[in-house]
């Protein structure tokens, strides 16, 4: 960050820690601020978030001039995107890898578009955008991942290609195709004769149109895996990003390309529902049922998550 908005973000997390230091401040103010997270971005988006919401109390209680809203209000308006991203990856949802390369396409467009923070530190953001994710542009897991989604190519028309940079749509159907097979091949062979003659559409919804900026359109093809495979590319634009794609191939009468989606798209996005699951475990084996056998934490687990 540039030094204005570092040391607005060390003023934040002071506010944070002078506030839970006394409990005269907590009773004054109207909101208790969150604690500064010193190690999660995501927490000092919400500390920042929670002072902007609540500015003029902290003029009245902490060391902040009305200097130091617009900046603030900056640097919320320019997280606020990584911070909802960040939020949808670590959902219970496990079918979420198909919205790993439209989110981070999301934030692209975002960075680039960014007119309230200084140019030095959009191209920092964009920098460090292609360095920690840049693998996605060449990665045939994600990138089939995607177009096996209700995503399709739709994403690739969208891509600012700045900080994540892909190649053509040749290239890439060239490739998840080229994944795509060695999977097909590892398959039971009595698998290798069926046919998907009858797949569906989902209506559109605007709303995640929109989050991810598509234009939509129809078409429709049928025949061999590798048809069905075009086929669904083309039949994409017809599909909402709101579509579970896992559920949406499990529909499909069974075929190579259905059982290779599947096993593709059932990958969560991230650990955060396994562990958030071990954290539940725990709350239920305590110290005061230490006779518990599996079998009645893992009913016990599933009540919870399947209610």
């Amino acid at each position: 960050m540039p030094p204005r908005y570092r040391n607005l973000l060390v003023k934040c997390k002071l506010a944070a820690k002078k506030q839970h230091m006394s409990q005269k401040l907590t009773e004054v103010v109207t909101k208790v601020l969150p604690e500064h997270g010193t190690t999660r971005w995501n927490g000092q988006y919400t500390l920042m978030k929670c002072i902007l919401d609540h500015f003029e109390e902290a003029v009245q209680y902490f060391n902040f001039t009305e200097s130091d809203r617009a900046p603030l209000a900056a640097l919320v308006k320019f997280f606020a995107p990584f911070f909802k991203t960040t939020k949808a990856w670590e959902a219970d949802k496990v079918a979420t890898i198909h919205n790993v390369i439209p989110f981070l396409l999301v934030l692209d467009r975002h960075i680039v578009s960014s007119v309230e923070v200084p140019a030095d530190f959009k191209n920092l953001a964009l920098a460090a955008l292609e360095k920690r994710f840049g693998m996605v542009t060449h990665d045939p897991f994600y990138l089939s991942a995607t177009i096996l989604s209700a995503h399709g190519k739709k994403w690739l028309a969208n891509a600012p290609n700045v900080a994540l940079k892909f190649g053509g749509l040749d290239y890439i159907v060239e490739l998840v195709k080229g994944y795509i097979s060695i999977l097909v091949e590892d398959l039971p062979v009595h698998l290798h004769g069926a046919h998907d003659n009858n797949l569906q559409s989902a209506p559109a919804d605007d709303n995640f149109d929109s989050l991810f900026g598509y234009s939509s359109n129809a078409t429709t093809s049928t025949a061999s895996w590798g048809s069905q495979f075009e086929d669904h590319i083309l039949r994409s634009a017809t599909l909402s990003p709101s579509l579970d794609p896992v559920a949406y191939w499990k529909d499909m009468p069974i075929s190579p390309l259905s059982v290779a989606a599947v096993q593709i798209l059932s990958v969560p996005a991230s650990s955060a529902p396994v562990e958030r699951i071990f954290s539940t475990c725990g709350l239920f084996c305590t110290s005061k049922r230490t006779r518990m056998k599996p079998d009645l934490l893992a009913a016990l687990v599933r009540a919870k998550y399947n209610s």
